[in-house]
């Protein structure tokens, strides 16, 4: 009788110890695929090289409720989240929530095959050790976790209202940042140009992004917004926008976007994929970018794009050794030895760049090319510049600056530009098209003597 109660006893035990880890368990699943999207999402928000360990680690957050699983990542200057789809099946006594490396997690997403769609992950771990036992397939391995309650907290993640906000397009959002975020300085030396303005104008129907460095500047305007954007301006990191581009859709669809003032963030919200960016803000004043667009003119030229953004490409490697230095003069064709055949009354384009060791070259773009030349100068202006006899205006650009320029307008479908020059000022370079009131760059000149 006694041995039957031993027995007894040790089973109770044991039951009792089954029951309380089964409280403390945590189990879920999700699809493969949506998994590795997932993790595609919240990558730029991973700190690669950071102090804190824990950084470096995805925060895994299921919801038995809603059938979800929430995945967030921070590198301190902004933070993305995004859900996916699970089978919850246990929480544990608390939240459920565990970190796990992202580096690992995408190791091992990346040996689920590929084209099976059903494949699933299962995720198994216990709350007071951390351990966490990924079933892949016939394979499982266990990672070892941190403890989600030191990971930093991600707002506005879980439901917290943020402030009112005003509705973009996602396509149109994008091509805005592409246009605008290469602009920006990598100096943060002096952070304001590190960034990019986002000021409402005309009531807030108007949405006018800026970036700025002390050699160029690019202005995109997106126009008829409502509900209207709300003052005051404020300016967000360009890797953060950046970053925001990636995980923008190219469709016409909504992204949210709402200022914080309490706490200067600036929270992103695309419903489409349940995922949400939210970003530090620069606390800086941006300078009057009105005053910095040129007012005066002196020649409008309007050129196909492609062969104007290939010749800069080609002057490249020559203007590398002489500090970038390309040349651009607007010449009277009809007036110049060498091109005969263009008519007297029409004007070419010549790009020129000059290297100590391989020589000059010089690429003219013609009638073909160079759709019209307005001038705005006097011939006494002309004569006063002492150009050379077939030259109507010249001026002087940074390479790199224009093919950046030219690269970005190519990859959104630009085919002509026109070109707003000054000898020596700030020119203006502006998209034929549907572009044409809601975009433009100004580059400097640079002042050499050749």
């Amino acid at each position: 009788m006694l041995e039957l109660n031993q027995l007894t006893i040790a089973d109770l035990v044991e039951g009792e110890v089954k029951e309380e880890l089964a409280k403390k368990a945590v189990a879920f699943s999700v699809l493969a695929t949506d998994f590795k999207e997932a993790l595609t999402r919240i990558r730029d928000s991973v700190a690669r090289r950071s102090t804190l360990p824990i950084l470096s680690n995805v925060l895994l957050e299921p919801d038995q409720e809603h059938g979800l699983l929430r995945l967030s990542a921070t590198n301190l200057e902004y933070a993305i989240s995004t859900r996916i789809i699970a089978d919850v099946e246990c929480m544990g006594a608390g939240t459920g929530a565990i970190t796990l490396p992202f580096a690992d997690l995408v190791s091992e997403v990346a040996s689920a095959p590929k084209k099976d769609k059903t494949h699933r992950l299962r995720f198994q771990g216990n709350a007071d050790n951390l351990n966490v036992t990924i079933t892949n397939g016939n394979a499982t391995r266990t990672l070892q976790g941190m403890d989600a309650s030191e990971y930093p907290t991600i707002p506005f993640a879980h439901g917290e209202e943020a402030p009112a906000p005003f509705v973009l397009t996602a396509d149109q959002f994008k091509q805005a940042i592409a246009l605008t975020t290469f602009a920006a300085a990598y100096d943060e030396s002096r952070p304001v140009f590190t960034g990019i303005l986002m000021q409402p104008e005309n009531q807030g129907t108007k949405l006018t992004l800026v970036a700025a460095d002390a050699f160029r500047m690019a202005v995109y305007e997106i126009n008829e917004l409502y509900p209207l954007v709300p003052d005051p301006g404020f300016i967000v990191p360009a890797i953060t926008l950046n970053a925001l581009a990636k995980l923008l859709p190219n469709r016409t669809t909504d992204v949210l976007v709402s200022y914080v003032d309490k706490t200067h963030q600036v929270v992103f919200l695309i419903p489409d994929t349940d995922t949400l960016l939210v970003s530090r803000l620069i606390d800086a004043q941006f300078p009057n970018f009105r005053t910095i667009i040129p007012k005066t003119v002196e020649a409008q030229v309007e050129v196909v794009l492609k062969p104007l953004a290939q010749a800069c490409r080609d002057l490249k490697p020559l203007a590398k050794d002489s500090s970038n230095i390309l040349r651009l003069d607007v010449i009277s064709c009809g007036q110049h030895p060498d091109i005969p055949d263009e008519g007297e009354d029409t004007f070419c384009l010549q790009l020129s760049a000059k290297s100590e060791t391989a020589g000059e070259k010089m690429i003219t773009l013609r009638r073909a090319d160079v759709h019209y030349v307005v001038l705005h100068l006097s011939e006494y202006e002309m004569n006063k510049r002492k150009y050379p006899p077939t030259t109507v205006l010249q001026t002087t650009f940074n390479v790199q600056y224009l093919v950046d320029v030219f690269d970005r307008l190519e990859k959104q479908g630009v085919r002509e530009v026109t070109l707003h020059l000054q000898q020596f000022k700030p020119t203006r370079i502006v998209p034929v098209g549907y572009l044409e009131a809601a975009y433009q760059a100004i580059i400097m000149p640079m002042h050499v003597n050749r």
